[in-house]
Protein backbone atom coordinates (compact mmCIF):
# COMPACT_ATOMS: atom_id res chain seq x y z
CA UNK A 1 0.00 0.00 0.00
CA UNK A 2 1.33 3.42 -0.95
CA UNK A 3 1.19 6.10 1.74
CA UNK A 4 1.50 9.57 0.29
CA UNK A 5 1.42 11.21 3.71
CA UNK A 6 4.63 9.57 4.87
CA UNK A 7 6.36 10.54 1.60
CA UNK A 8 5.28 14.16 2.03
CA UNK A 9 6.52 14.08 5.63
CA UNK A 10 9.88 12.73 4.47
CA UNK A 11 10.08 15.41 1.79
CA UNK A 12 9.22 18.10 4.34
CA UNK A 13 11.95 16.83 6.68
CA UNK A 14 14.43 16.77 3.79
CA UNK A 15 13.44 20.33 2.88
CA UNK A 16 13.89 21.42 6.51
CA UNK A 17 17.33 19.79 6.64
CA UNK A 18 18.32 21.47 3.37
CA UNK A 19 17.18 24.88 4.61
CA UNK A 20 19.07 24.42 7.91
CA UNK A 21 22.18 23.37 5.97
CA UNK A 22 21.95 26.42 3.69
CA UNK A 23 21.47 28.77 6.67
CA UNK A 24 24.48 27.26 8.43
CA UNK A 25 26.51 27.64 5.23
CA UNK A 26 25.54 31.30 4.99
CA UNK A 27 26.46 31.86 8.64
CA UNK A 28 29.87 30.27 8.07
CA UNK A 29 30.41 32.41 4.97
CA UNK A 30 29.34 35.58 6.79
CA UNK A 31 31.64 34.74 9.70
CA UNK A 32 34.55 34.12 7.34
CA UNK A 33 33.94 37.41 5.53
CA UNK A 34 33.65 39.26 8.84
CA UNK A 35 36.92 37.73 10.08
CA UNK A 36 38.62 38.67 6.82
CA UNK A 37 37.41 42.27 7.03
CA UNK A 38 38.58 42.54 10.65
CA UNK A 39 41.97 41.10 9.75
CA UNK A 40 42.46 43.56 6.89
CA UNK A 41 41.32 46.45 9.09
CA UNK A 42 43.72 45.72 11.97
CA UNK A 43 46.66 44.87 9.72
CA UNK A 44 46.03 47.99 7.63
CA UNK A 45 45.76 50.14 10.73
CA UNK A 46 48.99 48.64 12.08
CA UNK A 47 50.72 49.42 8.78
CA UNK A 48 49.47 53.02 8.88
CA UNK A 49 50.62 53.42 12.50
CA UNK A 50 53.98 51.82 11.68
CA UNK A 51 54.55 54.19 8.75
CA UNK A 52 53.08 57.31 10.39
CA UNK A 53 55.17 56.95 13.56
CA UNK A 54 58.31 56.01 11.59
CA UNK A 55 58.59 53.08 13.96
CA UNK A 56 61.59 51.40 12.33
CA UNK A 57 63.81 54.48 12.60
CA UNK A 58 62.63 55.27 16.11
CA UNK A 59 63.18 51.74 17.43
CA UNK A 60 66.61 51.43 15.84
CA UNK A 61 68.16 54.82 16.51
CA UNK A 62 66.22 56.96 18.99
CA UNK A 63 68.15 57.22 22.29
CA UNK A 64 64.95 57.79 24.28
CA UNK A 65 63.81 54.19 23.74
CA UNK A 66 64.16 52.08 26.85
CA UNK A 67 66.26 49.34 25.25
CA UNK A 68 66.09 46.91 28.17
CA UNK A 69 62.30 46.82 28.05
CA UNK A 70 62.32 46.70 24.24
CA UNK A 71 64.55 43.63 24.26
CA UNK A 72 62.49 42.01 27.02
CA UNK A 73 59.37 42.73 24.98
CA UNK A 74 60.86 41.12 21.89
CA UNK A 75 61.95 38.10 23.93
CA UNK A 76 58.47 37.71 25.39
CA UNK A 77 56.96 38.04 21.94
CA UNK A 78 59.26 35.33 20.57
CA UNK A 79 58.37 33.04 23.50
CA UNK A 80 54.69 33.61 22.76
CA UNK A 81 55.28 32.78 19.09
CA UNK A 82 57.08 29.58 20.07
CA UNK A 83 54.13 28.55 22.24
CA UNK A 84 51.73 29.25 19.37
CA UNK A 85 53.85 27.14 17.02
CA UNK A 86 53.97 24.37 19.62
CA UNK A 87 50.23 24.45 20.25
CA UNK A 88 49.18 24.64 16.63
CA UNK A 89 51.79 22.55 14.89
CA UNK A 90 53.16 20.03 17.36
CA UNK A 91 49.93 19.27 19.18
CA UNK A 92 47.98 18.91 15.95
CA UNK A 93 50.62 17.31 13.76
CA UNK A 94 52.06 14.73 16.13
CA UNK A 95 49.34 14.18 18.66
CA UNK A 96 46.25 14.82 16.58
CA UNK A 97 44.75 17.02 19.27
CA UNK A 98 43.53 20.38 18.11
CA UNK A 99 40.06 21.01 19.47
CA UNK A 100 40.34 22.03 23.09
CA UNK A 101 43.95 23.00 23.65
CA UNK A 102 43.13 24.25 27.13
CA UNK A 103 42.48 20.66 28.11
CA UNK A 104 45.38 19.05 26.22
CA UNK A 105 48.13 21.60 26.94
CA UNK A 106 46.98 24.10 29.57
CA UNK A 107 50.48 25.07 30.73
CA UNK A 108 51.59 25.90 27.21
CA UNK A 109 48.45 27.96 26.63
CA UNK A 110 48.88 29.91 29.86
CA UNK A 111 52.59 30.41 29.17
CA UNK A 112 51.90 31.72 25.68
CA UNK A 113 49.17 34.05 26.89
CA UNK A 114 51.36 35.29 29.75
CA UNK A 115 54.25 35.97 27.38
CA UNK A 116 51.90 37.85 25.05
CA UNK A 117 50.61 40.07 27.85
CA UNK A 118 54.16 40.63 29.10
CA UNK A 119 55.30 41.62 25.59
CA UNK A 120 52.41 44.10 25.35
CA UNK A 121 53.17 45.74 28.69
CA UNK A 122 56.95 45.76 28.17
CA UNK A 123 56.56 47.31 24.71
CA UNK A 124 54.43 50.10 26.16
CA UNK A 125 57.12 50.77 28.79
CA UNK A 126 59.84 50.71 26.10
CA UNK A 127 58.20 53.32 23.85
CA UNK A 128 56.59 55.42 26.60
CA UNK A 129 59.38 58.07 26.68
CA UNK A 130 58.65 58.96 23.07
CA UNK A 131 54.87 58.77 22.60
CA UNK A 132 53.57 58.91 26.20
CA UNK A 133 49.88 57.89 26.38
CA UNK A 134 49.67 57.19 22.64
CA UNK A 135 51.99 54.24 23.36
CA UNK A 136 49.00 52.32 24.67
CA UNK A 137 47.13 52.85 21.40
CA UNK A 138 50.19 51.89 19.33
CA UNK A 139 50.85 48.71 21.30
CA UNK A 140 47.16 47.76 21.22
CA UNK A 141 46.96 48.16 17.43
CA UNK A 142 50.10 46.07 16.91
CA UNK A 143 48.86 43.39 19.32
CA UNK A 144 45.47 43.10 17.64
CA UNK A 145 47.10 43.01 14.20
CA UNK A 146 49.37 40.18 15.36
CA UNK A 147 46.43 38.25 16.78
CA UNK A 148 44.52 38.54 13.54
Amino acid sequence: EYNSESDSDDEAEDDDRMIRYQIQGHKKTATSISNLIHSFFWCGLAAVVFIYTDMMRVLSSDPRINRLFLYLSLTSFLCSCCMIIYLVYVQYRYRGKFGDLGRFAPRAMYSGAGCGVAAYILFIIAIWPIWKAISIFIASVFSLALIM
